[in-house]
């Protein structure tokens, strides 16, 4: 995912007549993304106990997200850099700052099991224990980028209110089945993973998104600033870890 903004302008509030902007100089503003591990798990379907699944705890939480540079959370939630506007406030309307670009990439990396084979135990926990191999991912992130702003003014706590002027919303959808192979040729392609019918594979908009962001004026604040991080939960085995259940859908 590759996203690029452009800032024109800041403008604050006019206090008197000669047009002084009051609090633009505090102002500071940039990309802060929130991620859901909406799906992540493995589905293994030949067992005669029942059907099982490899399950990642961070299925079905929400983050804050940041770059791998920026582990671990130190005290602003930032996706990359963030901009500060001029040292003085401008006096006149529509006073004019040079332009700014703001662009951001992301690629998600995320693990479909951490057992290629899973062994669970026999009947009843009886008899030799049985194994199979993994018949398919689910593996499903949902992002939400947000331009923001706040100020660096610390009163009453309001330099923590991260407040959105854009959001887009996208999704990595790496769900796929696993081929078990051609046991008549020495199991050739086993392991190859092939996208689920009407699932992309890839990055893409979320369903009906326009791919430009779009513009917040409701005073929305940014739904997740603080950590831990989404990479500090999953590099921490203490956080985020596997576990095996009855697939519900047997």
């Amino acid at each position: 995912m590759s996203a690029t903004l452009k800032v024109t302008h800041i403008e604050g509030p006019v206090v008197n007549a000669a047009g002084f902007q009051r609090g633009v100089r505090f102002m500071e503003y940039g990309f802060i993304q929130n991620v859901t591990i909406t799906a992540n798990h493995a589905d293994y379907d030949n067992f005669a106990t029942g059907k099982r699944q490899r399950v990642n705890s961070m299925e079905g939480h929400s983050y804050l997200d940041n770059t791998a540079a920026e582990v671990p959370f130190e005290d602003t939630p930032w996706y990359g850099v963030a901009y500060e506007s001029p040292e003085q406030d401008p006096v006149g309307v529509g006073n004019q700052l040079p332009a700014t670009i703001l662009e951001e990439d992301d690629t998600p990396v995320l693990a479909g099991t951490n057992h290629m084979w899973l062994t669970v135990p026999g009947p009843n926990g009886l008899g030799a224990p049985l194994t199979d191999y993994v018949d398919r991912f689910w593996m499903t992130i949902d992002f939400g980028l947000f331009f923001a702003v706040r100020t660096r003014e610390d009163s009453l706590s309001s330099q923590k209110v991260y407040t959105q002027r854009a959001s887009a919303y996208w999704t990595f959808d790496g769900t796929g089945t696993i081929n078990q192979g051609d046991p008549n040729n020495n199991f050739a392609g086993k392991g190859d993973w092939q996208a689920i019918e009407n699932r992309t594979g890839n990055y893409m908009m979320c369903p009906g998104c326009d791919p430009a962001f779009e513009e917040v004026n409701d005073g929305s604040v940014v739904p997740i600033t603080v950590g831990p991080t989404a990479n500090e939960v999953s590099n921490n085995p203490n956080l985020a870890y596997w576990f095996t259940r009855l697939n519900p859908n047997q």
